[in-house]
């Protein structure tokens, strides 16, 4: 995992797989999107189970006990339009974006 400073928020990011590791309170930061509490990972930080929930569309891994999110390689960038290698945010590639727009609101 590598620290990356993203939009304010400092994210771990694995070179391999291009997943993403947040601390409690990171997404909400990043999207505006507070994540509440599916499949059965283990936390890697206190070995409590994962649990999923489906966020735009995007089923987000988030750690029972500690609230910490484990998000698979673009989901990031499918979420917030935040690409975390540049650390550059994309409106146009925002799950956001797109429901601003079917909904009529321009930004």
């Amino acid at each position: 995992m590598v620290e990356k400073g993203v939009q304010g928020v400092l994210i771990d990011y694995c070179e391999n797989c291009g997943g993403i590791w947040l601390d409690n309170g990171e997404l909400k930061k990043l999207s505006g999107i507070d994540v509440a509490i599916g499949r059965k990972l283990l936390c890697p930080e206190c070995k409590s189970f994962m649990l999923q929930k489906n966020v735009s569309g995007i089923e987000v891994d988030i750690c029972a006990r500690c609230k910490r999110v484990w998000l698979d390689g673009d989901e990031l960038r499918k979420l917030t339009g935040i690409d975390p290698v540049t650390g550059k945010k994309d409106e146009s590639k925002s799950k956001f974006a797109e429901m601003l727009k079917s909904s009529g609101i321009r930004f």
